[in-house]
C-alpha cells in the first residue's frame, strides 16, 4: 500500500499548478469583459439583442407584435437610418420611440399587461447597462 503522506506530497505540485493556471484563466476572461470599453454601435447592439429576447410584447401603431418582430422592424429602421444615428440614445429618441410615419408612440407591454413606452423602457436598460460596465 501506498504511504499516503507520499501520495499527497506528490499532488501538491500539481495542485499548485492547477490553481495557477485556472487564476491566469479569470484573470484574462476578466481583463477582455472589462478592458473593452462599449462602443455606442455596442450598446445599440445590446438594444436590439434586449428587446428581441425579451418576454414582451411590442404595440406599434396600435397593433402588438413579438419581441422577435420588434427587433426585426428596429433594425430595419436603424438600416435605413445609415451613419444618421450615432449613439444609442439617438437610436432611442428616433428609431425606436415612436413610429415615423404617424407619430405614434410605441410601447411596451410586460408579462403582467402593463404598458410602458418603449423610449422609457429602453432608457431603462440602457441605463442598467451602463451601470453594469462601470463597476
Amino acid at each position: 500500500m501506498a504511504n499516503p503522506s507520499l501520495v499527497i506530497s506528490q499532488r501538491k505540485p500539481l495542485l499548485r499548478l492547477c490553481r495557477i493556471l485556472l487564476c491566469v484563466v479569470l484573470l484574462n476572461i476578466a481583463g477582455v469583459a472589462f478592458a473593452k470599453e462599449l462602443t455606442e454601435s455596442d450598446k445599440i447592439t445590446y438594444l436590439l439583442n434586449t428587446v428581441g429576447n425579451a418576454h414582451v410584447m411590442f404595440q406599434r401603431n396600435g397593433k402588438n407584435y413579438s419581441a422577435t418582430e420588434a427587433k426585426d422592424h428596429l433594425k430595419m429602421k436603424l438600416d435605413k437610418a445609415g451613419d444618421r444615428i450615432k449613439t444609442a440614445d439617438a437610436f432611442i429618441d428616433y428609431i425606436a420611440s415612436k413610429s415615423s410615419m404617424t407619430g405614434e408612440p410605441y410601447y411596451i407591454i410586460l408579462a403582467d399587461g402593463k404598458k410602458v413606452p418603449s423610449a422609457e423602457w429602453l432608457h431603462a436598460k440602457l441605463d442598467g447597462l451602463e451601470k453594469t460596465k462601470k463597476h
